[in-house]
């Protein structure tokens, strides 16, 4: 009756999902706003993004659940971020649309708006754009933890106060949601 995860070196085992439940593929999560997600139902998008980008998906799970405990957020209580993910106070919104614009198709004029006017940013392009900045970080600065300094109101100051304590909620987060 019991479920062993067997690992090869570096790769994150997917936490066990009950039996009977579908996986979604990424590019299925919901962009409902306000909807509340489950670890379970974000985790396959995260793990895919994470291996493919090279980057720890469970510390991406950590920083979702920090910025919206996987809450779907039109727009966050400050007036920024929109979704799982905040964009408006790291600097990074700017370089997601263009993003979206060049690897979207079909999103050449994307813009995802400001403050009370942001649009919901679909949750598969959130994560994956997490996924892709945080490796460059995670390269740039020295490691994953350090990306999620890097993350937390952009890439200048890694080394400061607030960002060390922004690591340690990550940190905290990661042994809450996989524990052992």
């Amino acid at each position: 009756g019991q479920t062993l995860i067997i690992t090869s070196g570096g790769s994150t085992p997917t936490p066990p999902t009950p039996p009977g439940t579908p996986t979604p593929a990424p590019g299925t999560l919901t962009n409902a706003p306000n909807h509340q997600f489950t670890l379970q139902e974000l985790w396959p998008t995260i793990a895919h993004y994470g291996n493919q980008y090279g980057f720890d998906p469970k510390i991406l799970a950590g920083m979702v659940f920090q910025e919206s405990s996987f809450k779907n957020h039109l727009v966050h209580r400050d007036g920024t971020g929109h979704g799982l993910l905040g964009y408006d106070d790291n600097g990074l919104l700017s370089d997601f649309e263009r993003w979206v614009r060049t690897t979207k198709p079909g999103q050449e004029n994307y813009s995802a708006g400001r403050g009370h006017g942001a649009a919901s940013i679909p949750p598969d392009w959130q994560i994956e754009y997490a996924a892709k900045k945080l490796s460059e970080f995670s390269r740039a600065y020295g490691g994953p933890h350090a990306a999620a300094r890097a993350w937390h109101r952009g890439p200048g100051l890694v080394n400061d106060s607030l960002r060390y304590r922004y690591e340690q909620l990550i940190r905290n987060h990661v042994n809450t949601l996989f524990p052992g």
